[in-house]
């Protein structure tokens, strides 16, 4: 059997038949070296970079800025360095973890505790490490490249997306800065004889939620205003919700999250005619112009997942930006306050806020910066580039990019 087989092959075989307690596997001889603090993990870390990656909190524990050398070394592909950028980003701050766990119909957003911030010197020290890396990516292209702001502050998909084509072309976490003096109108639209219902919940400093819409409030001290329930009988339905920024601000709310149920109709992907859409506009004042029509709607998104609750997307008040989402929810379920703060955790954690400031943070690499890395001659005037990125562009060019990058 040796000669047939291999010594090896059978010599393992046979103690996993008789003394299976004797195997070690790949797990055990890495926890078995943590434990001794035996750099030689390294090594078998090395052939297993995602692993790497998933136990780098407890190898840092051990080892110290020596793992972060070791991971460099182990010549990890340009997307994980950028991943793992990104991640050390989140360590500068205390945060409550979460992932949203997606499935076909719905998705469901975890919470982990919170994670205490690293020294500020700390993260720096190593995110400068994992930079240096990227630093030897080869571009690939000469062209001139024009980069849209807008990008920088388009998040890199993860596998948090919520569940299959829950809202069509958007980036989780990406966000939109508006003229924050004016008054935003959240929406929901659709043509059909059924009904959809809109709320909001609404988060002040101090950790206050109230809901507004469908099954809440009306109102909200004048900063916000309900259109009321339409019952889906005419072709142009829709119902919305009106916030006054400069006053919402002014008592201390900090954020507000958007959802959308269907009360009566098919799951949003078995929309009639032309589908639900969501969005936002801007108004003068609340309840300005409510009797706008289909055509006019703006920011609008189309609603295609396999469940008939969705978030749409959260307003952050202080700083005057939509952040769209992607979380589709159970059938059954109606939203109450203690999804919409798993909800607004999720999305401090992977939304990129433009504060308005004329430089761009590199501290967190958004669609923007990779773009930017791979690209040998950036442009600031658009008419003169021979290659243009804005808006427009699909996450999955950025993704190809990422992907394609040597090191």
């Amino acid at each position: 059997a040796k000669q047939m087989f291999g010594a090896a092959l059978v010599d393992y075989a046979d103690l996993l038949r008789n003394q299976p307690k004797q195997l070690r596997t790949f797990a055990s001889r890495v926890e078995e070296a943590l434990r001794n603090k035996d750099v030689s993990v390294f090594r078998l870390l090395s052939k297993r970079k995602g692993y790497f990656m998933r136990r780098i909190n407890e190898l840092y524990s051990v080892f110290g800025i020596e793992t972060i050398d070791a991971f460099v070394n182990a010549k990890p592909s340009f997307e994980q360095l950028v991943t793992l950028y990104n991640y050390f980003d989140g360590r500068r701050y205390d945060k409550e973890r979460s992932v949203v766990l997606a499935s076909e119909s719905a998705s469901k957003v975890n919470s982990f505790g919170t994670q205490t911030a690293m020294d500020v010197k700390v993260v720096d020290a190593i995110q400068a490490k994992l930079k240096s890396a990227m630093s030897g990516v080869v571009s690939k292209t000469n062209k001139k490249v024009y980069i849209d702001r807008k990008l920088y502050f388009s998040p890199i998909a993860t596998n948090n997306r919520a569940s299959s084509n829950s809202i069509n072309n958007i980036t989780t976490g990406t966000s939109l800065k508006f003229d924050g003096k004016k008054v935003i109108r959240a929406y929901v639209h659709w043509v059909d004889r059924y009904d959809i219902d809109l709320s909001a919940f609404i988060f002040t400093e101090n950790g206050f939620v109230e809901k507004i819409g469908w099954n809440g409030s009306q109102k909200f001290a004048d900063a916000v205003v309900y259109s009321g329930d339409n019952t889906g009988h005419s072709y142009k339905n829709a119902e919305y919700l009106d916030f006054d920024l400069k006053k919402l601000r002014s008592m201390g709310i900090t954020w507000v999250i958007c959802d959308a149920k269907v009360y009566r109709g098919p799951n949003f992907n078995r929309w009639g005619g032309a589908g639900v859409h969501a969005g936002f506009m801007l108004r003068e004042y609340p309840e300005a112009n409510n009797l706008w029509l289909p055509e006019t709607v703006e920011n609008a998104i189309k609603i295609e997942s396999k469940s008939s609750s969705a978030y749409l997307f959260a307003i952050d008040v202080v700083n005057s930006c939509v952040v769209y989402l992607d979380v589709a929810q159970n059938e059954s379920n109606v939203t109450n306050d203690a999804n919409a703060k798993k909800i607004l955790s999720f999305t401090k954690n992977i939304a990129l806020i433009d504060d308005g400031s004329t430089e761009v943070n590199w501290n967190k690499f958004g669609q923007g910066h990779i773009l930017n890395m791979l690209s040998s001659d950036i442009v600031s005037d658009r008419d003169s580039a021979e290659l243009v990125f804005d808006e427009n562009t699909p996450w999955e060019t950025v993704s190809r990019a990422m992907t394609e990058a040597r090191l």
